[in-house]
């Protein structure tokens, strides 16, 4: 278990962009987009404009949650190990 923003953990807040932007991103694949010109604005708006991120944050859990179950039109399957498909 790890944090992702060990700065505030325990708060659901902007730390996390502010964290890559200090290049103390967690996760590489986050710290690649600060590096990138074409998604570093993205990482700036997301630390320092507090309603652009619950915005987002928002947008994101929405679209999740219409993600559909293929498991109904048995097209797919929950693995057991995310590496191979079940036996």
């Amino acid at each position: 278990y790890v944090d992702l923003d060990a700065t505030t953990p325990k708060t659901f807040d902007v730390q996390y962009f502010k964290n890559v932007q200090n290049k103390m991103g967690l996760l590489r694949t986050d710290q690649i987009l600060y590096s990138d010109s074409r998604t570093a604005p993205l990482v700036n708006a997301l630390a320092s404009q507090t309603h652009v991120f619950h915005h987002q944050f928002a947008a994101s859990m929405v679209k999740l949650g219409n993600v559909q179950d293929y498991l109904s039109a048995d097209d797919g399957e929950i693995r057991v190990n995310c590496n191979c498909v079940n036996a």
